[in-house]
């Protein structure tokens, strides 16, 4: 993967999937930023590294996350950023035309270098993996600080906001890189709002991505 540059605001941090930084990870996995929110210290360290494994497996190769005192920490928003290999004889823009064509939430995004295309999709969190144990994801304090009420039909506490970037130069298939972006909101009303926002912003910060010569 080519050196790349990417403007994160201050408080978050950059991963090497492959070989995390010791210290970096078990400060993440003690603030609950990265892989679950319960357990015992240890596990919860053993999780998030399988986590970033799993992620390194994908073909990932830098994840970035907020610290603890970064007010979007509340989201426990992810980056994960690897590679993008085309297939022999792929071209980039009209294979990137055929996944819009299939995917209606599917966006091109304009770049200032580059050409872009976003993916969206919602998934509601199973019970059994909402965000535990941390106050600014605890679905009673959002509702006592928001006095909205949280569902009562069953449906889930939490859902998992998930965009897929590709960005690349038009005429240098090497170039692409995929970013995956995660986020877990609170299924409130509102929450449309809340998705917008994250979209905004990832949005942001994947159009100052940069190839370094």
């Amino acid at each position: 993967m080519s050196a790349f540059t990417l403007s994160v605001p201050a408080g978050w941090v950059g991963l090497d999937a492959a070989a995390p930084d010791p210290a970096l990870i078990r400060a993440l996995s003690e603030q609950c930023l990265l892989g679950p929110t319960s357990g015992q210290g240890s596990s919860r360290l053993q999780l998030t590294l399988d986590h970033l494994r799993e992620l390194s497996i994908q073909g990932k190769a830098v994840v970035y996350a907020p610290a603890a005192w970064v007010s979007a920490s509340a989201c426990r928003p992810v980056i994960a950023i690897g590679p993008l290999v085309w297939g022999a004889g792929v071209e980039p823009l009209p294979a990137l035309l055929a996944l819009a064509d299939q995917d209606r939430s599917a966006r091109m995004l304009t770049l200032p270098v580059a050409v872009g295309l976003r993916t969206r999709r919602t998934a509601p969190i199973p019970d059994g993996d909402l965000p535990a144990g941390r106050s600014d994801l605890d679905a009673d304090a959002r509702v006592r600080t928001s006095t909205i009420d949280p569902p009562t039909d069953g449906a889930a506490a939490y859902l998992r906001e998930i965009f897929r970037y590709w960005i690349g130069l038009a005429d240098q298939p090497a170039s692409w890189i995929e970013a995956l972006c995660v986020a877990t909101i609170p299924n409130i009303p509102g929450s449309d709002d809340i998705a917008a926002h994250l979209q905004d912003s990832f949005d942001s910060l994947l159009s100052s991505y940069a190839w370094m010569p």
